[in-house]
């Protein structure tokens, strides 16, 4: 084999893997539209598990906090059946472990982030760690269930030009500046607590709410 044979087989061997990378994609399978159909039609009997498989975790004191968000697979090979929700949907619980947190790399995907519209976050989370969901550029509601006690980090939903509320159950909140946080705690059981900087770059402005 000559020498230029050699390096034409080299660079058809890197052009296949770059093509396989590519028929992959960033994002392989999310969920189908039939198992997250229920979910997304119920604004207050919210499926909580319903996609509670799409995410890896790691156990703490108390429960488990999920640390990746992960493509269906099948046979241990990526399959694709496309990405059809514009609501995300933190699950309660996996493997029947309560979720705490959310770690602050679990949403790398590229089309999760174009795509998701509404955040739920279940009264179970009482974390969610710097840039959770930072660059989510399409987000425009994050939904707080009632009864959720949660402290939300730096730059948590920095990026979220669309950002338009923070809901709790289906009711839209006010935030208050209170020793450098914004903090809402406008009834007995939901109390929730963002750092100042954790709308950086939002269309979100909290210094605009009434307190």
């Amino acid at each position: 084999m000559t020498k230029r044979i050699k390096i034409f087989a080299i660079l058809l061997s890197v052009l296949l893997v770059v093509g396989l990378v590519g028929a992959i994609g960033v994002t392989a399978a999310i969920w189908t539209e039939d198992e997250g159909k229920e979910a997304l039609d119920a604004s207050v009997d919210v499926d909580w598990t319903v996609w509670a498989k799409y995410f890896d975790y790691e156990t703490v004191d108390g429960g488990i906090v999920i640390t990746k968000f992960k493509t269906q697979t099948e046979n241990g090979a990526q399959i694709e059946t496309g990405f059809n929700s514009p609501i995300l949907i933190i699950p309660r619980s996996i493997d029947e472990k309560t979720v705490v947190g959310i770690s602050g790399s679990v949403f790398s995907d590229a089309v999760l982030k174009e795509m998701v519209e509404e955040l739920r976050i279940p009264n179970t989370v009482t974390s969610i760690s710097a840039s959770a969901f930072a660059g989510f550029v399409n987000l425009k509601r994050v939904v707080f269930e009632t009864g959720c006690n949660c402290t939300v980090g730096d730059f948590a939903l920095a990026g979220t030009r669309k950002l338009a509320g923070i809901y709790v159950g289906d009711a839209p909140v006010s935030l208050s500046l209170s020793d450098g946080k914004y903090v809402y705690d406008g009834d007995d059981t939901t109390n929730l607590t963002f750092a100042e900087n954790a709308f950086f770059g939002s269309a979100y402005a909290p210094l605009s709410v009434t307190p």
